[in-house]
């Protein structure tokens, strides 16, 4: 049973059973995401981690699925400026969506982009048209 398909139509899984063609089961994404997060040094196995049952303990305490990354691929993007028209199109979501559920206004990672273009000039400047500078 290999990982990757030998992709022939747009709506070919990618990750599927190379014999059969048919996604992989629950239980063998679950159980690759807590190998993913044991070999990443995102967590130990469980104590009462089993063959039957696979227990991962994440360092953090968090829930961590593979929605996460979903979340954490969108969140990194939008922080490097990538527009959400393109980020919407990459993850088949929507504009909307995304600036419901992803979008999180920080004013101090705000302030730079935008005091961009702005042309501050000296008080006396602007108030010349006063006549009593």
């Amino acid at each position: 049973m290999g990982f990757i398909t030998k992709h022939k139509k747009a709506d070919d899984f990618l990750f599927c059973n190379q014999q059969t063609s048919q996604p992989f089961s629950e239980r063998i994404w679950k159980d690759s995401l807590a190998e993913v997060l044991v070999e990443s040094d995102l967590g130990v196995w469980g104590k009462d981690d089993s063959n039957n049952l696979r227990k991962v303990d994440v360092h953090s305490g968090k829930s961590i699925t593979w929605y996460s990354f979903r979340h954490s691929y969108i969140t990194m993007r939008l922080k490097a400026g990538v527009p959400v028209p393109v980020i919407a199109a990459n993850t088949d979501t929507s504009m909307k969506y995304i600036q419901n559920h992803y979008f999180h206004y920080r004013a101090d990672e705000s302030t730079e982009i935008l005091g961009k273009g702005r042309n501050i000039r000296p008080a006396e400047e602007n108030l010349r048209w006063i006549g009593s500078v």
